[in-house]
């Protein structure tokens, strides 16, 4: 699952304790959380100004936990965020599809050829589901959309 994630302060000092040669084996398994490069001149990282990044929990949060590199959970991708001003908790709700649960009316498009398809889309459907071919060429389609959707877009 994917999250939104914030580091704390206290890293500075875990980054160190890995080493030149942990740090570089965190890097490269984390590549796309901007982890700091090992400072040659001061033999330590340079310092690091990244506190958040979009993280996988499942292979990257599991890599930095094992490293000791802490981190906070704020979000997680795909939720819609409900903050109680009562209680003061947030809840994450994830709400898959949200758009599906605006339409209001469903078609199915069968051995559709391309120019078919955008038609239809160009009238204000939208796609729900490709079905693959069973012994045909074109594949079909269930289409969907909303009153909103119903009138092409200019």
């Amino acid at each position: 699952m994917l999250a939104s994630v914030e580091f704390g302060y206290d890293n500075q000092n875990k980054l160190l304790a890995l080493g030149k040669e942990g740090l570089a084996k965190l890097r490269e398994s984390v590549d796309h959380v901007d982890l700091p490069l090992w400072d040659e001149e001061k033999d330590e990282p340079k310092y690091w100004y990244t506190r958040t990044a979009i993280i996988d929990l499942a292979t990257d949060g599991v890599a930095l936990a094992a490293a000791g590199i802490s981190f906070t959970v704020k979000r997680f991708k795909g939720t819609y965020k409900v903050a109680s001003p009562t209680t003061q908790q947030t809840l994450n709700i994830a709400i898959p599809a949200i758009g599906l649960l605006a339409m209001d009316e469903v078609t199915l498009l069968e051995d559709a050829c391309t120019d078919a398809l955008q038609s239809m889309l160009g009238e204000g459907w939208r796609i729900i589901a490709v079905c693959p071919p069973d012994a045909q060429r074109r594949p079909d389609y269930i289409l969907g959309r909303s009153p909103e959707m119903r009138k092409p877009h200019a």
